[in-house]
This record gives structure tokens, C-alpha cells and sequence, in this order.
């Protein structure tokens, strides 16, 4: 089967997308923001003081996105000091995709082997990945291992779409399992080259829309969130199903009510503190919206 749309290139290309509705004042003012979050050492901080590869991820694709990229060699160096074999699945596949935004010709091949082994540990016996190496797969695991899997390229252990079919049956079949299971078993099978159902997964995220312009985390969660809305806008984008405009631009003033003073952005209403994780999250999703 051939593989199909790497979620990775597109990431960073529905979230470059975001600058035809920034201003150059905005760009800024997030740039300034995400350059606050990098750390003198190298790494990008989460919502603590010290550097987090899986923070440095967003870090990286949102600067780059803004065509304001970060220190290169800097957050190079700092990563490569970091041994893949010791994280867990989501600091592993961020680990890889940032080495991959980071060098032009990806990772020297004993080290994408290191991390090829360290990915294979968390494969699941049912053929998908698990966070937990003794567990059962899930759609969460089974993207990372995809996102992963794309930096490591022919060195990345083999990920059939079988696995992700299923998640993304069983993510349709019961509404508490959630919008982000749904979406991440829709872009796995996708970039494995299988079809997803589009109208059912449409459907099931139609279902997680609100009232604000947002996507909820599930069909019962009454508010909106970035995250959610992000991942579902991209979606359905993916599905060939953009939000129309109208759905578009309430989407869009709900993402900008979360922009904070700071110039990053904050997850939800409720939430008070930003960070870069979410700010990349603010332009997929204005990418996503963009015609």
C-alpha cells in the first residue's frame, strides 16, 4: 500500500498558512513570545523553568511557521546530548521530529537507528504503539509512532494501516473515547495510506462542534478548546471538508480570544498561562481556516 500525506510536512504547512491572516505586528508579538520560551542552553520551556523536548517540538514548528526559527545549532546540541532510548513515546517522537526540523538531511544513520530501537520498544503486540510498552495500542501511540516513523525514514520499524483502521473504528463506535483519539487514528491511517471513512468521521466531529466557533474534546464536553480545535479543523481539512467560512470565522475569533497579552496562547477559556505547545496549536488551526 502506498503511504499517503505525511502529517508532519503538513503541520508545518497548514500552520505556515496562518501568516496570510497575521500582521506583521502579530507575527511579532508571537515570535517575541516563543523566543521568551527558548531557553540560553538550548530547548524550549514548557510550563515550568527548564527545557522540555516535547515543548521544544511546538517551540521549533511554530517558528518555523512564522519564518521566525530558533537558534539551530543551539537547540541541536541540546537535543543531541539527550539520549533517545530514555524517553518515553511522546518526548521520543518529539525528540525525532524536532532533529528532523532542525537538520536538513535528517539524523546520522547510527543515531536514527538508536532511535528506530528505542520507537520498536513501544510497539504493541495487536501491531500498534502504546505509550505504556506493556500495554495496548492506542490511536494517541499509534500517531506519535507515524510522526516518529517519518522522521526516521527507512530506518523506522515497519507500522501497517490494519492497527489504525480499527482505532478509528472503535474511536467512532463510542463517543467518550473523544475528538483527539478520532482525529489522531483519521491522520495515522491516512499517512499510511489507507482511506478513512470521511462521512462517519465528519459526522462524529460535527458532534464536537460549539457554539463559540470551537471544538470540544468530546461530544459532551460543553466548552471548547484549542487543542480540539486545532486537531478537528485540520481534519477535516485533510478529509477534503474544510469549515465553511462562516464556520471558519467564528472558529478564528474563538482561537483569538485566547490570545494572551504575553503574545502566546492559552488552551482554553479557563486556562491563564500560554505556552508554545498551544501558540503552535493557535496556527495550525488559523491555518487550517485559511481558504
Amino acid at each position: 500500500m502506498k503511504a499517503g500525506p505525511a502529517i508532519t510536512a503538513d503541520l508545518l504547512r497548514v500552520a505556515a498558512r496562518s501568516r496570510r491572516l497575521l500582521d506583521r505586528a502579530a507575527r511579532r508579538r508571537i515570535a517575541g513570545f516563543l523566543c521568551a520560551c527558548a531557553l540560553p542552553t538550548g530547548g524550549c520551556r514548557g510550563r515550568g523553568p527548564a527545557a522540555d523536548v516535547y515543548y521544544t517540538l511546538f517551540g521549533l514548528l511554530a517558528g518555523t511557521a512564522l519564518r521566525a526559527p530558533l537558534d539551530r545549532r543551539r537547540h541541536r546540541a541540546w537535543l543531541d546530548a539527550i539520549d533517545p532510548a530514555g524517553l518515553d513515546l511522546p518526548h521520543l517522537a518529539s525528540w525525532i521530529a524536532s532533529q528532523r526540523l532542525l537538520r536538513f538531511f535528517g539524523l546520522p544513520l547510527s543515531r536514527r537507528r538508536r532511535a528506530a530501537a528505542a520507537l520498536a520498544a513501544y510497539r504493541s503486540p495487536d501491531g500498534a504503539f502504546s505509550l505504556d510498552p506493556s500495554g495496548p495500542g492506542s490511536a494517541y501511540g499509534l500517531y506519535l509512532a507515524v510522526i516518529a516513523g517519518e522522521g526516521l525514514g527507512r530506518a523506522a520499524p515497519a507500522i501497517a494501516p490494519g492497527p489504525s483502521r480499527a482505532l478509528l473504528d472503535q474511536a467512532l463506535a463510542d463517543r467518550s473515547v473523544g475528538l483527539s483519539p478520532l482525529a489522531a487514528s483519521t491522520l495515522a491511517l491516512q499517512a499510511l495510506g489507507g482511506a478513512p471513512p470521511a462521512p462517519a468521521v465528519l459526522s462524529a466531529l460535527s458532534a464536537c462542534r460549539r457554539p463559540d466557533g470551537g471544538f470540544a474534546a468530546h461530544p459532551d464536553a460543553p466548552a471548547s478548546d484549542l487543542l480540539s480545535t486545532a486537531v478537528g479543523a485540520l481534519t477535516q481539512r485533510r478529509l477534503g471538508a474544510p469549515l465553511c467560512a462562516g464556520e471558519a470565522s467564528a472558529a478564528a475569533q474563538f482561537v483569538q480570544s485566547l490570545w494572551d497579552d504575553s503574545g502566546g496562547f492559552r488552551g482554553a477559556v479557563a486556562d491563564t498561562m500560554p505556552d508554545c505547545e498551544y501558540t503552535a496549536y493557535a496556527l495550525l488551526a488559523l491555518g487550517a481556516l485559511e481558504p
